[in-house]
């Protein structure tokens, strides 16, 4: 996940299965503290304001 976060990844990119979770409320849910640790450092947001 670091990885993918050093290359551009949107830390605040919902699933698009039904849930809309971000990836820090998913790491929340877990819970995975690391995890949570480094989508907040990469600016992650645990809700996504709706678009459009």
């Amino acid at each position: 996940m670091r990885a993918l976060l050093a290359h551009g990844a949107d830390p605040n990119l919902p699933e698009d299965h039904g849930t809309g979770w971000t990836p820090l409320r998913w790491a929340r849910n877990g819970p995975h503290p690391e995890t949570e640790a480094a989508l907040i450092a990469a600016g992650a947001n645990e809700w996504r304001p709706p678009t459009g």
